[in-house]
């Protein structure tokens, strides 16, 4: 353990404490709350609230080299241990679950018999294009997308130009995943356990295929989305820290204006600096491989950092240059070749309505009108990229007037980003708008109800993004006995953050909904994504805290009216609502019993 980790952890080896022992030091909420801290990290009173956890002075490091090498040497730690466990037979345990409610391991250790037998079976081609077929289809639920003609034509090349093995077992592993009765699999078709060991087997040789290096960053995207989805947390946050790092290396977190103007017109653009060990886009193709591939590895280390509550690889506001994020949102698939509009440049700065540090102005880099990326999967990354920042403020208490002005200023920022996003957004979702509206959001021919539930997991985690920014109104309003109130131009009051849960709720509802109508070819594994659990239970926890708020101040007056006791009620009816829904997702995805635990302890404190 790091001198800096002891500091603000237990006397326990694993940061929590045992039987008689008193914390060091409590974490700032609990602090704020005047409550008691375990000293874990997280600790158990942010767990049961789904808050951040933090200690005081523990600064948050700018991503560098070194910070990042850090990191990963700490989830190699942790990565090691649950690796050796699973071996053993005992069960992993995701970040935020339980010590009574284990996630068992999935991925059994595999015998020297067995490697043997799976280093001498042979794919039939047959199988082999079922499973990417399926794949390709349904990859954007696995946060990115490919043009599915350069990897279908691509394996008749001879085998230096194929695509790399890692990125096609990796694809025939997410068939397996979405492959069910509508479209059965051959009974030879081996187990998912099987394409792992292929995909870390094929990962482990691929760093020598520099020219096909993008084909194991996006074999990392799916085998880390791949962990994720059956709850092995550590292990996925670890496959995309690791690939993150070599991302940057390779200059994919900076594929911007100018590297696309140069490609499309050398003549007339001047060649922009090389950027990491890829050097310039070959082609569009080339070029769309490496644009998809740096947003799938964004927002997969987004979902990773909101599920396990460890902090992202990427940092949209480093002030160091060379780890700015400048790679421009992604497009429909196959548009690469042109035209080009000037919002199609647009990237996280101009989301966010930043940068925080000069830009270059060759090309003349200034804020633009940020449209809806031309793509969902884009729009699953800015998202996902405001909700992170979204939590990041909500934990992060002011301690100084200083901190107080920034903190406000921030809020503002966010507040008018998540504006420009949600007013973009579809209003009309619906299966027949979709498909009358066409690219880009029926994104699949086949099946364009997909880009219905993948908007649907857009529009909830925007919804919490507003939740987060009203508890970081909170902080301010709480700092110094009021310096600052929510009604001080913020307009994050209650009333925006209940309409905000409700507008959750009823995206669960519809979700649901769909999946039952007779026109949705879809199952409930297809349609459901694990991370829209940990947001409808950000929602739950809202219905459980405005309850509790409305019977404490009941109980203070000694009376109360017709209204708050219809809202009681009102709000208890909600929580049911949002619970079912978050218990029938359980029914796919296994680990979230951890947060119908959690949610559960609440309901019992509030009765």
């Amino acid at each position: 353990m790091s001198q800096e980790e002891s500091q603000y952890t237990t006397t326990s080896s694993d940061g929590a404490l045992g039987k008689g022992q008193r914390s060091r030091l409590a974490c700032l909420r609990c602090r704020m709350k005047k409550t008691k801290c375990d000293g874990a990290t997280p600790c158990n009173q942010c767990i049961k609230t789904l808050q951040d956890c933090s200690y005081e002075e523990r600064r948050k490091p700018e991503l560098s080299e070194k910070a990042l090498s850090e990191k990963l040497a700490l989830l190699q730690q942790k990565y090691e241990s649950l690796s050796s466990a699973s071996i053993s037979g005992t069960p992993s345990r995701s970040r935020d679950s339980k010590s009574t409610s284990p996630v068992p391991s999935i991925i059994p250790d595999v015998t020297e018999s067995t490697k043997q037998v799976w280093s001498q079976m042979v794919i039939s081609d047959e199988l082999r294009n079922i499973l990417l077929r399926i794949a390709l289809t349904y990859l954007p639920r696995c946060g990115f997308n490919m043009d599915p003609e350069p990897i279908l034509n691509g394996l008749s090349l001879p085998e230096h130009q194929r695509p790399h093995p890692a990125m096609i077992n990796a694809l025939m592993l997410v068939g397996t995943y979405y492959a069910h009765h509508s479209d059965p699999l051959p009974p030879d078709c081996p187990p998912p356990e099987y394409f792992v060991y292929q995909v870390r087997d094929a990962m482990s040789n691929a760093l020598s295929d520099v020219d096909r290096i993008t084909h194991f960053i996006a074999a990392s995207i799916m085998l880390s989305w791949w962990l994720m989805q059956h709850g092995r947390f550590l292990e996925g946050q670890y496959e995309i820290s690791s690939t993150a790092r070599l991302a940057i290396d390779c200059g994919l977190h900076q594929t911007d204006e100018r590297v696309i103007r140069y490609l499309l017109d050398p003549s007339s653009n001047p060649a922009p600096a090389q950027s990491g060990i890829l050097g310039l886009p070959a082609n569009a193709a080339d070029l769309e491989l490496r644009i998809n591939v740096f947003w799938g590895i964004y927002l997969m280390d987004r979902n990773c950092a909101v599920m396990t509550g460890l902090p992202a690889a990427f940092d949209a506001q480093t002030s160091n240059p060379s780890l700015r994020i400048t790679t421009v949102w992604p497009k429909y698939p196959g548009t690469y070749e042109g035209p080009w509009n000037t919002e199609d440049f647009a990237s996280v700065d101009d989301l966010m309505g930043f940068p925080q540090v000069p830009t270059p102005s060759p090309a003349g880099l200034q804020f633009r009108r940020v449209n809806l990326p031309k793509s969902v999967t884009g729009a699953s990354a800015q998202a996902m990229g405001l909700l992170l920042r979204g939590l990041k403020l909500s934990a992060s208490p002011p301690r100084t007037l200083e901190q107080a002005h920034t903190l406000r200023n921030n809020l503002i920022t966010l507040n008018q980003a998540i504006s420009r996003f949600t007013a973009q957004l579809p209003r009309d979702v619906t299966l027949p708008a979709i498909k009358k509206r066409g690219a880009p959001y029926a994104f699949s021919a086949t099946v364009p109800q997909l880009a219905f539930f993948c908007l649907a997991e857009v529009r909830c985690a925007a919804y919490v993004v507003i939740i987060k920014m009203h508890q970081a109104a909170q902080l301010l309003e709480q700092f110094e006995g009021g310096v600052y109130r929510l009604s001080d131009g913020l307009g994050m009051g209650e009333e925006k953050r209940m309409a905000a849960a409700r507008a959750v709720l009823e995206i669960a509802t519809s979700v649901f909904e769909e999946l039952s109508t007779p026109d949705c070819d879809l199952t409930a594994k297809d349609g459901l994504c694990l991370i829209s659990g940990y947001l409808w239970t950000n929602v739950a926890v809202v219905f459980i805290e405005h309850t509790a708020k409305l019977r404490k101040d009941i109980s203070s007056k000694g009376t109360s009216s017709p209204a708050v006791t219809g809202e009681i009620q009102r709000c208890l009816s909600d929580l049911a609502r949002m619970l079912e829904a978050i218990r029938r997702m359980t029914a796919v995805f296994p680990v979230l019993r951890t947060q119908i635990d959690m949610l559960d302890d609440m309901m019992k404190e509030l009765n």
